[in-house]
């Protein structure tokens, strides 16, 4: 049997697998992608180029001349800081840096920066102002471009908005926490603040005082609220006795309120205004109850006036030169 023979041709392939080289040189920042207008920025190119020379763009074009950018390299040549201070809006861009030598041509990665207009105070606002009824409560932060983001937390509820957010609250509502919370968010730069309300407190009240007068004065019943954050509060006064009686200002009785206190004033008094008397100061937290106990005396109570003790002198010295001048007669008619 022949074998027939069997060439074999073998082809060996080569293939070179080209890979782009990774590039040596790093470019950072000391900031988030967002900066508020005015603040500093700072970008660091870092390379393993030898004896490179550095060259800075934003958005594809070399870096304008600007007398607020800086710009240093160390002695080395392998570093070099761009320094933006101030910072405004039409510096947002793309930064890059290139280093280059006569062998090799390198480009750092791209840092984006955006510039935003802060707002109008470094810091977000809580204010709670009283209302008919109620009060309500603000958070505010505006000014910003872009706007801020806004959260309102009270009594388990958050509202959300931007710039602003408020919410009123009814005296009617059962409020379980008193404390109340803003907080915002402005391109990653963050404020908080807060406020815990208080019911109307006065520290100086007492409620076992009494105050004393006499018919025909007028008498003046006063809550001063010491409490910092009370809020104004709806004032109702009331005298106590077989039926509660509620006062308003009409005739006889004037209430006077703000935001700080509240004033009964009663116009010449009679022994009937004896008695106590209750201010009940409410606001969203709760309501507090000041007593006040009245007494009235007789004009003809509680000792001689000092005109009535002058006039019984008086009487008295009269009374001792009558009897001195009758005894002179007599003792003249007897000689």
């Amino acid at each position: 049997m022949e074998l027939s023979s069997v060439v074999c041709i073998c082809i060996l392939l080569s293939v070179t697998l080209v890979v782009a080289p990774v590039s040596g040189t790093e470019l950072t920042s000391n900031t988030t992608e967002w900066v508020w207008e005015g603040e500093s920025v700072s970008l660091d190119c870092t390379t393993q180029v030898e004896n490179g020379t550095f060259l800075w763009k934003v958005n594809g074009d070399s870096l304008p001349a600007s007398d607020r950018y800086y710009i240093s390299k160390n002695e080395a040549n392998t570093n070099s800081t761009l320094i933006i201070s101030p910072i405004f809006r039409n510096d947002t861009g793309s930064f890059i840096c290139e280093v280059s030598n006569t062998t090799v041509n390198e480009t750092s990665n791209a840092v984006n920066i955006s510039v935003a207009k802060p707002p109008d105070s470094l810091s977000i606002g809580c204010s709670a102002a009283s209302l008919t009824g109620g009060v309500q409560l603000t958070c505010s932060w505006i000014g910003g471009d872009p706007a801020a983001d806004i959260e309102l937390s009270f009594n388990g509820t958050i509202d959300k908005g931007k710039n602003e957010v408020n919410r009123s609250v009814n005296l009617d509502n059962d409020v379980q926490q008193p404390e109340f919370i803003c907080q915002g968010n402005q391109v990653g730069k963050t404020s908080k603040c807060n406020i815990t309300l208080e019911r109307p407190l006065s520290t100086s009240h007492d409620n076992n005082a009494v105050t004393s007068a006499t018919e025909g004065e007028n008498i003046k019943l006063t809550v001063s609220l010491t409490s910092q954050n009370s809020l104004t509060p709806e004032y109702a006064w009331v005298r106590l006795s077989t039926d509660t009686v509620n006062i308003t200002s009409d005739g006889k009785y004037k209430v006077e309120s703000s935001s700080s206190g509240s004033t009964l004033h009663i116009s010449s008094a009679t022994g009937s205004e004896s008695g106590t008397y209750e201010c009940r100061a409410r606001n969203i937290i709760g309501t507090t109850t000041f007593k006040f106990n009245v007494e009235v005396k007789s004009k003809g109570s509680g000792g001689l006036s000092g005109g009535a003790i002058a006039g019984i002198v008086i009487g008295v010295l009269a009374g001792v030169a009558l009897i001195g001048v009758g005894v002179f007669f007599l003792v003249k008619k007897l000689k």
